[in-house]
């Protein structure tokens, strides 16, 4: 490659990965635009090819290693679950009975899905259950049971929480109660409050 085509080499490579990077938006080959901007002006100040290679490779592997974690936090605060990671902790009706150790049927958003028991044990039909992960396109369930607090709740969401709900039905294993924050909320038709 001749001398004096080096510094458009590196801006048109610059621009090729920007491009790039404006269409993917995965936050990938922007750092080495950064590189190619540094090798441009090696190019441009007359440093030699093997010094523009090495300044576009050490600036990019530098860029890339140390400030994309930092863009990736702030541009993509959030994690978006997929749509099985969105089931977990959903709650869901079984429509065929769960054995032991086969399969059953739960309804879930609409939707029938295969269904284990987390605990390998029998889920009846019309149980309410929790869906407590997801192996392949099988949910892993675990039967929900009814409890009926009147005061303290300590005992039995201690090592959850530590909070008392007064006069509410809630499940065992239910994410319902953990939602809100701000003191008080409703729980399946009754109010509750943080203490």
């Amino acid at each position: 490659m001749p001398e004096f085509s080096l510094p458009i080499f590196w801006l048109l490579l610059l621009i090729v990965l920007g491009v790039v990077e404006i269409f993917t938006q995965g936050l990938a080959t922007i750092w080495f635009c950064g590189g190619a901007l540094v090798a441009a002006i090696c190019a441009i100040i007359g440093l030699g090819l093997p010094v523009q290679i090495g300044a576009f490779l050490i600036v990019s592997i530098i860029l890339l290693v140390f400030t994309r974690p930092i863009a990736v936090k702030k541009f993509n605060p959030k994690t978006i679950s997929t749509n099985a990671e969105a089931l977990i902790g959903k709650n869901g009706v079984v429509t065929a009975e769960i054995k032991e150790f086969a399969p059953g049927q739960v309804r879930l958003n609409g939707l029938e899905w295969t269904a284990v028991s987390f605990d390998d044990t029998f889920i009846e039909k019309d149980a309410k259950v929790l869906v407590k992960k997801i192996e392949g396109v099988k949910l892993v369930v675990t039967k929900m049971r009814w409890i009926k607090q009147e005061d303290d709740m300590e005992n039995v969401f201690g090592l959850i929480a530590g909070f008392r709900v007064a006069n509410c039905y809630n499940f065992i294993d239910c994410n319902e109660y953990q939602n809100s924050t701000s003191g008080t909320g409703i729980c399946f038709g009754k109010t509750w409050s943080l203490s």
